[in-house]
């Protein structure tokens, strides 16, 4: 087995799933997406950075915190450019058929995209050849995106 799958295999087991659910109402019924950081930052900021609780935005049934104000109004004028690539879950594992979640530690911005890993060893490989393992997901999400997350025993 190829060391990187090996090191998604061992990131899969120490990242928690928190999905969001649309409720019948639209609104967000489970926790918010990215475990709370706010998507913008990693644009304005260049860093991780934690949303707050009263500064939210919904946007296709997942909720999400931001740190400013501001940050939710340039959200919510163009939500799309700033939501996760593959629903959040991990690049790296769509490219290989695998939906796992990301890590907001484990990021990168390619083509103004927000892009998460499982983690910082295997974000380093999955930029060895960032274009390809994209291409590969985008092909791959279609499918991946509605399987159910893979969890180890």
């Amino acid at each position: 087995m190829p060391k990187v799958f090996q090191s998604l295999i061992i990131a899969v087991v120490a990242v928690t799933a928190m999905p969001a659910a649309a409720s019948d109402d639209g609104q967000s019924s489970a926790a918010p997406a990215i475990s709370g950081y706010d998507p913008v930052a990693y644009f304005t900021e260049g860093k991780p950075v934690r949303g707050q609780g009263n500064i939210v935005a919904v946007h296709d049934g997942t909720l999400y915190l931001f740190a400013k104000a501001e940050h939710r109004d340039i959200f919510t004028a163009n939500p799309d450019r700033y939501v996760p690539q593959y629903g959040g879950h991990c690049a790296h594992g769509v490219s290989q058929g695998v939906k796992v979640p990301g890590d907001p530690m484990s990021f990168a911005i390619v083509d103004d995209k927000l892009y998460f890993t499982v983690s910082p060893d295997l974000l380093d490989a999955w930029k060895m050849d960032v274009d390809e393992k994209i291409q590969m997901a985008d092909r791959n999400w279609f499918d991946v995106q509605y399987m159910p997350l893979t969890e180890l025993n």
